[in-house]
């Protein structure tokens, strides 16, 4: 069976209630942490069809006083304040520069693959905002302390000590293995998979 095209016409009132509408129920998905790809696509070809192509690079929230850039149809906040025509620094947190991008590490690497499939509305705004790399970072250096302290904690409580290695190394080797794996599950646990 055929599927048949329905052509719809619009108003411009009625185009705007439309594009309002699915822009809500995008937001709504991204709070729920729901794909929106489908939605996103619908979007952009409603605002085509709209005629909606000029839009400003950049605006300002007078409410607020946030700058917003835009990028890809939609308006992201840039992290500065505009006051009075004058510009301030926001109440966000630095980012590195372009030049200055810290290593993630294995533990960032985790946590990125984690946020990307099931987080994906802290990926995209830390990925918009350009603090990804900050953000993984800082997680990286977190799981890494946590990781060496359990690991300092269990050993001690189970004396796996270097007397233990030098009497017999197999058994270090394997208590030690244990308890490496016991505390990348607690790290785990408590920050990359959360």
């Amino acid at each position: 069976m055929k599927e048949k095209k329905v052509k719809m016409k619009f108003t411009d009132f009625e185009c705007n209630l439309l594009i309002n509408g699915i822009n809500e129920w995008r937001n709504m998905l991204l709070a729920a942490d729901y794909p929106t790809e489908d939605v996103d696509m619908l979007l952009l070809k409603l605002i085509k069809k709209a005629g909606v192509s000029e839009m400003e690079k950049m605006i300002v929230d007078e409410r607020t006083g946030w700058e917003y850039e835009l990028k890809g149809g939609y308006y992201f906040p840039t992290g500065r304040v505009i006051r009075n025509g004058a510009l301030t620094p926001s109440e966000l947190p630095e980012d590195n520069g372009p030049g200055e991008e810290k290593p993630i590490g294995i533990w960032g690497q985790r946590h990125l693959r984690y946020i990307r499939q099931y987080k994906k509305s802290l990926y995209f705004n830390l990925f918009v905002s350009g603090k990804l790399n900050t953000y993984l970072a800082d997680v990286n250096v977190q799981a890494e302390d946590l990781f060496l302290r359990v690991v300092k904690e269990i050993a001690a409580q189970e004396e796996v000590t270097e007397n233990l290695k030098a009497e017999d190394q197999m058994t270090w080797v394997r208590r030690m293995n244990n308890i490496r794996e016991r505390a990348t599950e607690i790290v785990n646990q408590e920050l990359i998979l959360i």
